[in-house]
Order: structure tokens, then sequence, then C-alpha cells
């Protein structure tokens, strides 16, 4: 809204080649401010308002440093600063260090829901269930928070070229909608997004680089305390069993067997059974010799220190070359030599 007044109130000539100067009329931009002011609350028919501002410098450079790159060279109105030092001094203002608008707007309305009316053209917003006002379409309207959700992991897909984050390749508003409406009852937003970004030759990593610039901040994700804030993180993992170190939880429609005091100690396993057996025989300290599946005692040798991990890989190899002895006896009717 400010930046729009001072904008339009703002006129550069151009008196040669390399030769300009700049007229500013702030006392008509403010006025054109009050006017706006004053159709809001009419408009909304309320009675205060809160004004959210950015501060700098926004965390997401640390995140992406190229994020919004294509806007850093442009110009600003050279009166952006005195407008927004006048509504300070007039109106309610919220600022939050590090803290984009649209950040401040989402932990507020998150904080108290249905409190707000959240009056912005910024269409990044709808990432926030409540009630919503786009002033310059003079359109109201709700979000409930299934569809916010949903927008949330479309724009990780399709990102947004304005704020200079790319996304998934080739994944546009349209493909964004179609892999959406397509996922499976056993999968989770976070699950699609990643299967595509892998699809596509990247990583998980890249994926949450870019949910964590698309994303914009709720109230769970600020410490009030300390005025900072926590990176978003995907949905905690589906534990479906836990005892001491070891657990057993589903992602992405996996079940997946981790040991939580090694780093990356983590295994698939086919059936929920075979990973209590394993879980079992990890906390005997001892290596499981009636299982007979390689795999499976490929996946115990994942999860456990590392002691335990080579006594079950020499298992592991004494029983590849016994298998590769007796198949070529069966094919020979000989012994190997």
């Amino acid at each position: 809204m400010i930046f729009k007044y001072a904008c339009v109130n703002e006129v550069e000539y151009e008196w040669d080649s390399d030769v300009t100067s700049k007229s500013s009329d702030v006392g008509s931009a403010i006025s054109g401010i009050e006017r706006f002011i004053s159709r809001l609350k009419k408009r909304l028919n309320v009675v205060d308002l809160k004004f959210c501002f950015t501060s700098r410098p926004n965390f997401r450079y640390s995140v992406l440093p190229t994020y919004k790159h294509n806007r850093r060279d442009k110009d600003k109105p050279d009166m952006l600063k005195e407008l927004r030092k006048y509504v300070q001094s007039k109106y309610e203002v919220k600022v939050k260090p590090r803290l984009e608008a649209d950040d401040v707007m989402g932990i507020l309305a998150t904080l108290s829901p249905n409190k707000y009316i959240i009056a912005t053209i910024d269409k990044d917003l709808d990432q926030i269930a409540g009630t919503h006002y786009n002033w310059m379409h003079d359109k109201i309207y709700n979000i409930d928070p299934k569809d916010a959700e949903r927008y949330f992991y479309k724009q990780i897909l399709m990102g947004d070229s304005t704020d200079g984050y790319k996304g998934c390749p080739s994944i546009g508003d349209k493909r964004s909608d179609k892999i959406l409406n397509n996922m499976k009852s056993n999968e989770s937003y976070w699950d699609v997004v990643v299967d595509t970004y892998e699809s596509k030759g990247l990583t998980e990593e890249d994926a949450l680089v870019q949910a964590r610039v698309a994303r914009i901040l709720q109230a769970t994700e600020w410490d009030f305390n300390t005025d900072t804030l926590r990176l978003w993180t995907p949905p905690k993992k589906d534990i479906l069993f836990k005892k001491e170190n070891f657990q057993i939880f589903k992602e992405r429609g996996n079940v997946i067997l981790e040991n939580t005091e090694i780093a990356n100690a983590h295994t698939h396993i086919k059936k929920y059974d075979n990973a209590l057996k394993l879980i079992e025989k990890a906390l005997e300290n001892r290596v499981p010799r009636e299982v007979k599946d390689l795999y499976l005692l490929e996946s115990f040798a994942r999860i456990v220190h590392k002691e335990l991990a080579e006594e079950t890989r020499e298992l592991i190899e004494v029983r590849k070359q016994k298998g590769a002895k007796d198949s070529y006896h069966n094919k020979t009717g000989k012994k190997g030599v």
C-alpha cells in the first residue's frame, strides 16, 4: 500500500541520457494513504487496523542466496522511508526481526484465528487459513485450513519467479494441481513433493530449501520470547513402535527401522514383524544368525554399532560364498574347487 502511493506520487524527469531528476509529492501520497485506509475500514466494517512491515536482513537470503535476486537492482521510490515513518507514527505497526510483512501477517493470523482479516494482494498469503481481502480486486474470500496447507505444497512444486525461487523444474500451475490431485491415500503432501523432485534428479534437501523460502511463517514457527524464527521442517514421522533407541515409523508409504543413537542408521523393511525381530536381536547385542534373508541381515548391520555390524557382514559374506558353491555344485553335479 505504501509502495503504491510512493510510486504514483513520484515523477522522474530525464534531461539527458545520463541526467535525471525526481519530483516527489509527499503530501499527495499521504492523502492517498489516508483515503485508502478510510475505504478499507468501511469495506471490511472494521475500526482498527494493524500494518505489518518488512525488516532487513530477510532470513530467506540465508536459506537461498538468490531469493528475490531479480529485484535487488530496482530503484525504490525516494519517499518510501518517509511514508513508512508516517504510518508508524499514526497507526499500530508490527515488525519482527528478519521477517517479511507476509510472515508477520501469517504469525498474527495463526496466533489468533478468526480475529483478523488478511488484507493483501499477495497470493502467498493463501497459505494462511482465514478471511482474506484482495483490495486490488475488491474480493473478500475465505481459505480453509486444508486448502491453505495444499497451497503451500503447491508453491513448493511450482515455485515463484517473482520472488526468485524456481520450485521443481517443469512444474507449473496446472501440473502441480494434477500431481496433488493424483495423491495416493497412504501418501502425504511432503511424500509427493519429494518424489516429484527426485523424479527430476533433485533431492529432498533441494525440496526443503524451496519449502523454507516459500513458507509464510505461522505462530508455531516463531519464538515470542526470543524474537527468533524456527525454520519449517517436514511433518513428523508416523512412529509405529519405539523401544529404547530404536523406532519403527512409516514415511512416504514405507516401513523404516531407525537407531536414533547413530547418525543415518536407518533401513527400509518390507514387513513390520521383521523390523520388530531385528530390534529384539539388536537389544540382545547379537547377530541374528537364524535369519536367512541376506537383505534383512544387511538391514540389521545398518542399524547397530560398528562391531556388531562387522560381525553381521562377515556372516553375510560367508553365506554368499556358500551360496555360490552350492549353485556351482547344483549346475555341474560336482563339488566346486
